[in-house]
């Protein structure tokens, strides 16, 4: 094509028709030139006459190649004024020569204006021939019909702004399209610019003048983008363009355009958002990508890579730059055929993947496989095609899951090896609680649990439950209740009968519902049997098998309760075996344990069944019996009946080692009803009217009375203030004489005395025998041994006194205490006293029980000079067999014996045949009680050489004592000697 083709069709473009028109139709010369290289574009008619051109000649040649410009380098000086004027619209204006076809030079007045169109920039240029113009003002005027005609087709509009040195401003012209566009008339312009601001945003007119007044004081190019309000309301973006040029006057005035680029904003918005837009989606996409569990990576049709994120790298360990240079799947998989992926773990659900793998295409391999990574993890990859050809592949990482199906497995393997070896099994049941599954009921019967399998817990030969335990049993399941140790027992095969305990938990599934049951079983007989050998340990004894204490105790307590409910009585039969004691201590304990077992199965024969028979301790038992008639008279019938009965029984004799054995029972009975008294409380009742009956002579029964309590409570009360007696200093020692054949005082016996501030002198009877029993005997015996060796010292100091010998009563208790010798000996150092000055006197009771025991004591404490004498002698039951071996230094004849000497023979008999004994056996003897003087001279007549009684004075206070050296009844030699 033509350059003037191309200028026609550029000039003939919609953009400039209505321009075009008015450029042919102009009286001004005008041309239109490309600026690239000076092409010309177009002429009118005007400018042919002005240099005898054609449109011909002119139309796709050069001005250069014309020769118009006179002068040389003129375009060039053109071009870069019109370069450095700012904004879409340049314009500038010069004089010249031009050069016409003839050669003629004509000088002129041009105005250039550059402008675009189609993407040429191009040059317009209208010429006034100076020495044609006649009318300037006609050509100004047809110039600027000219500009309206051209900016009312295009875009631009024009306009000169002034800005006077007052501040104030206008505008002195514009075209038709700027007055318009901002609806004000040429006049207002004229006037004040204001009027054309007002239509401006307020925002961008405080952004306007600061760049107007730069621009006037820099004079550079004034350049904006703002908004106005059009008539209409719409909003419309311009861009200003002016050159400004200072006038004499000190005003500024601007040459300028403004455009309409409402248009192109939009557009730039629209792209912006839409920019935007895409950016946010790629980033969202690509973080979404990224941050997904699972890894991904899309091939098109060809195969070449399109996407993939990041954790398709972390899964596969390939680093980002590396895959960045990857393009396609066969250059994926030789990189990792290269770096070893493709081992013997690459494993692939195919027979065909290895033929696969070496086509090595993004698509290649199954729909789905498994795979394991260089780091042991395991992926499991599928493929998805697409319908264009493409394909997405995506990772998961299902590590775990292979792991936890390797741990299921084992865990399987575990569990059936362990139940094998377990003695528990295991057990599922379906919704209706029917046995679905059984493992391990093998172990311990010949029953593999085949026989369970479809049938219910209590059809499957359960038994050892009522029918109220397998009711509530189904209540658990019904309510899908977790349940524990529930206890059975099962008949095996062979007969036997074996406890099983069953722990179980409801199933539900994925959505809540119901399943089933499963648990596990456990074989519990051995724990049974140890149960039951534990509660027989605990509440039976191991002799006899009877109930034992604990046992009873708490069958009495529920006995109370029973009574009081149904207003019956109860009764409770105390029973001690009379000397016990003296048949272990003869003949063993291994017959005394025979004994306790024949005396226990004769008890269980005598009485009800329903009712109790316990040991309670040693040779004691307790016989409790129940339902008894309401009316106490007939419940005491009834229970003596039963106490009759055991008498009788225990009465008849006992084949024990092969002899015949006698063994009666001393029996305590308190009744009861109701809970009135406590269970302690009706023991002690019993327990006292046993000790009744041991007093009524034993072999015998006794019932409670009230007065035995009362005789308990004023025994208590007396061992109460025994114990504070003591604290108090209320105790102290009375000395009675002892007399030789001359009448002197050759010693005395301390006797203790408790002298109560309330009761004044107790007797001894009635507190000594409570001592013994509560062991207060023990203090009080140390006491007295005491307070004897320290009148010794004192009667040492004296040497009327040193003679005299101090006698000491010492209990039973005291003498078989462990450190009894230790306990003598140590008052003896701690006092000073002489040991040959200290009598211990003994009875015979003491001394019938561990013989040696008494002589290894008495032996060793002689051995420093304490002398021993046996108290009473005559009442207890002397064995001369050991009365012989006991380390004795003298016997004391009872008063009993003494008492009636002189007017009973067999008492004479008896006093004269204990002193013939102890002169035989080489011992002194003292006559206790004498109180007349008949009594003293059939004595000394007999020999006796010492005597004790009230003949002689009675038991006084130390400082009471006197020692006469001639006593009533003998002749007195010596003077009276008061201590």
């Amino acid at each position: 094509m033509t350059p003037s083709k191309k200028s026609e069709i550029l000039l003939n473009s919609p953009e400039l028709a209505m321009f075009s028109i008015a450029f042919h139709k102009s009286q001004v010369p005008g041309s239109v030139t490309r600026l690239e290289d000076g092409l010309v574009v177009d002429v009118n008619d005007a400018w042919c006459a002005l240099t005898g051109y054609s449109k011909a000649e002119a139309l796709g040649k050069t001005t250069k190649s014309l020769g118009m410009w006179g002068q040389g380098g003129r375009r060039e000086s053109t071009l870069q004024a019109l370069d450095e004027v700012h904004g879409k619209l340049k314009t500038v204006n010069l004089e010249a020569a031009i050069v016409t076809k003839d050669g003629t030079h004509r000088p002129i007045q041009a105005s250039v204006t550059q402008f675009e169109v189609r993407g040429v920039v191009l040059i317009y240029c209208d010429f006034v021939d100076v020495r044609g113009q006649q009318d300037s003002s006609k050509l100004l005027h047809e110039k600027l019909e000219f500009i309206e005609k051209l900016t009312n087709r295009v875009p631009i509009m024009l306009f000169q702004f002034r800005l006077r040195a007052d501040g104030t401003a206008h505008f002195p012209y514009v075209t038709s399209g700027l007055r318009r566009v901002f609806n004000v008339t040429a006049q207002d312009l004229t006037e004040d610019a204001s009027n054309a601001f007002a239509a401006i945003y307020p925002d961008d007119v405080e952004l306007i003048w600061p760049q107007i007044k730069a621009s006037a004081q820099s004079m550079m190019p004034w350049q904006q983008e703002f908004r106005i309000k059009t008539a209409d309301g719409a909003t419309m973006w311009l861009h200003g363009d002016g050159l400004p040029e200072r006038l004499p006057d000190d005003s500024v005035i601007w040459y300028g355009s403004l455009t309409d680029i409402t248009k192109r904003k939009a557009e730039q918005a629209e792209l912006e958002r839409a920019r935007e837009m895409a950016t946010e989606k790629a980033n969202a996409l690509t973080v979404a990508m990224d941050n997904m569990a699972q890894g991904f990576l899309t091939g098109d049709a060809s195969g070449k890579i399109t996407r993939y994120n990041k954790r398709f790298l972390d899964m596969l360990d390939i680093p980002e730059g590396v895959m960045q240079s990857i393009k396609d799947g066969a250059e994926l998989i030789q990189f990792q055929k290269r770096r070893g992926d493709f081992g013997e773990n690459f494993i692939w659900v195919e027979t065909d993947a290895r033929a696969t793998l070496e086509r090595a295409t993004l698509q290649m391999g199954p729909e789905r496989y498994m795979r394991k990574t260089r780091a042991g993890r395991s992926l499991e990859i599928r493929t998805h095609l697409l319908p264009d050809g493409g394909v997405v592949r995506t990772y998961d990482d299902v590590t775990h899951f292979v792991e936890a199906q390797a741990a299921l497995h084992t865990s399987e393997a575990r569990y059936r090896s362990l139940t094998e070896l377990s003695s528990d099994w295991y057990w599922e049941q379906d919704e209706e609680f029917r046995f679905v599954r059984v493992d391990g009921y093998q172990n311990y019967s010949e029953d593999a649990g085949e026989s369970f399998i479809g049938h219910c817990r209590w059809d499957a030969g359960a038994r050892g439950l009522t029918e109220a335990q397998w009711d509530e049993h189904r209540r658990a399941l019904q309510s899908h209740e977790v349940f524990r140790n529930f206890e059975m027992q099962r008949q095996m095969p062979d007969g036997t009968v074996r406890w099983s305990s069953i722990s179980g938990a409801p199933i539900f599934d994925a959505a809540g519902e119901f399943r089933g049951y499963r648990g596990v079983g456990r074989d519990i007989t051995e724990q049974k049997k140890y149960e039951d050998e534990t509660q027989r340990l605990a509440f039976y004894d191991t002799l006899t098998g009877l109930p034992n204490r604990r046992l009873l105790l708490d069958r009495l307590a529920k006995a109370l309760a029973t009574t009081e409910r149904s207003r019956t009585r109860g009764a409770l039969l105390f029973i001690d075996l009379d000397n016990f004691k003296d048949l272990n201590d003869t003949l063993g304990h291994d017959v005394g344990d025979q004994l306790l077992e024949k005396v226990a199965n004769r008890l269980v024969a005598c009485i009800r069944q329903g009712d109790t028979v316990s040991r309670f301790g040693g040779d004691e038992f307790v016989v409790m019996v129940k339902d008894l008639h309401s009316d106490v008279t007939e419940a005491v019938r009834q229970v003596k009946t039963v106490g009759e009965k055991i008498l009788d029984t225990l009465n008849l004799p006992f084949e024990l080692q092969g002899s015949v054995h006698f063994s009666t029972p001393s029996i305590g009975v308190t009744l009861f009803s109701g809970q009135h008294q406590s269970v302690d409380e009706l023991l002690k009742r019993a327990d006292l009217a046993m000790y009744q009956a041991k007093g009524a002579g034993r072999n015998t029964m006794r019932f409670f009375d009230p007065e035995m309590q009362s005789a308990v409570a004023r025994r208590a009360a007396l061992e109460l203030d025994m114990r504070q007696g003591l604290d108090r200093g209320e105790f102290a020692l009375y000395y009675h004489s002892v007399m030789n054949a001359k009448g002197e005082v050759e010693g005395v016996e301390a006797l203790l005395r408790w002298l109560h501030p309330q009761r004044g002198r107790v007797s001894p009877a009635d507190f000594i025998g409570v001592a013994e029993q509560t062991g207060l005997i023990l203090p009080l015996g140390h006491w007295v041994l005491k307070t004897a060796c320290d009148q010794l010292v004192v009667w040492s100091q004296n040497e009327r006194t040193e003679g005299l010998t101090m006698s000491v009563n010492i209990s039973q208790r005291q003498f078989r205490q462990n450190e009894f010798v230790a306990d003598v000996l140590g008052t003896l150092r701690q006092t000073g006293a002489s040991p040959h000055r200290l009598k211990l006197e003994l009875t015979e009771s003491l001394l019938v029980t561990d013989v040696p025991e008494a002589i290894a004591k008495m032996s060793e404490l002689r051995a420093h000079g304490v002398r021993f004498a046996l108290d009473d002698f005559g009442t207890g039951y002397s064995s001369l067999s050991y009365l012989k071996r006991l380390p004795l230094d003298e016997l004391k004849i009872d008063q009993s014996f003494i008492r009636d000497v002189t007017n009973d023979p067999k008492d004479a008999a008896i006093a004269l045949t204990v002193m013939a004994l102890g002169f035989s056996l080489g011992l002194a003897v003292v006559a206790e009680g004498v109180e007349t003087q008949g009594q003293r001279d059939f004595l000394a007549r007999a020999g006796c050489e010492h005597f004790q009684g009230y003949l002689f004075g009675q038991p006084v206070p130390i400082e009471d004592l006197q020692l006469d050296s001639v006593m009533p009844g003998f002749a007195s030699t010596q003077s009276h000697i008061l201590i």
